[in-house]
């Protein structure tokens, strides 16, 4: 009895405020957690498919790099000759690892022999792959770890070397993009909200709230 007492001595027009302010909150709310749930992971599943279509365009490029020189090396008539091979594979190398500067994130390796890597963009601790070999890329970005850095990475083969050109990403940096769209997805929905609330609360005080006080004053002094 005394709750309701106490709530009968609250103005007429401030508990209609508040009723309505509540219900906006509640409903702004909901749709707020609507939206986060349902764009989230859309939002991951974009950035997924754009990590994945560069590490295919990293490790294309690296395909092409080879296909270049080795093709002059075939025009040339230079291909059974050991050393220019050696000296093309090593310019052929520079030029893969370099692929890495122009795209942020994307690191680029050779590998030979399923086994030996012969450059990195990357410092690792060691020269040896003990990963996925050649059969089980396949054309696909799959999970792994080099040098127990969790990643994603994609392989293409190239025979007449017989090297792998693999392009990787570390998880943290394609994670943190993930988690950067999230945090924006939540403050904008949030911010939207409150500016939502704070208009409405403006306009219904205005348009409803100060008339509704007038007409209660006037009643009661009647």
């Amino acid at each position: 009895m005394r709750y309701n007492h106490s709530i009968d001595k609250i103005p007429l027009h401030k508990r209609v405020i508040f009723w309505v302010t509540l219900n906006v909150a509640i409903v702004g709310i909901t749709i707020s957690i609507f939206f986060i749930i349902y764009f989230s992971p859309q939002i991951k599943t974009f950035l997924d498919e754009n990590f994945e279509a560069n590490l295919r365009l990293a490790s294309k490029l690296g395909i092409g790099i080879c296909e270049t020189h080795f093709n002059q090396l075939l025009e040339m008539r230079l291909e059974d000759n050991q050393e220019m091979n050696v000296a093309f594979r090593k310019q052929a190398l520079e030029e893969i690892k370099a692929i890495s500067t122009q795209m942020p994130n994307i690191h680029m390796l050779v590998l030979e022999n399923d086994e030996i890597i012969k450059t990195i963009s990357l410092d690792i601790k060691t020269n040896k792959w003990s990963e996925p070999k050649k059969a089980l890329f396949k054309d696909k970005v799959i999970n792994t770890k080099i040098d127990n850095i969790s990643a994603k990475i994609h392989g293409r083969y190239f025979p007449f070397w017989d090297c792998q050109i693999i392009s990787f990403i570390n998880e943290k940096d394609y994670l943190s993009p993930i988690a950067t769209a999230r945090r924006v997805v939540y403050f904008r929905t949030m911010g939207v909200l409150i500016a939502v609330f704070i208009t409405l609360l403006f306009v219904f005080h205005r348009a409803i709230g100060k008339p509704l006080k007038e007409l209660t004053s006037a009643t009661i002094n009647v």
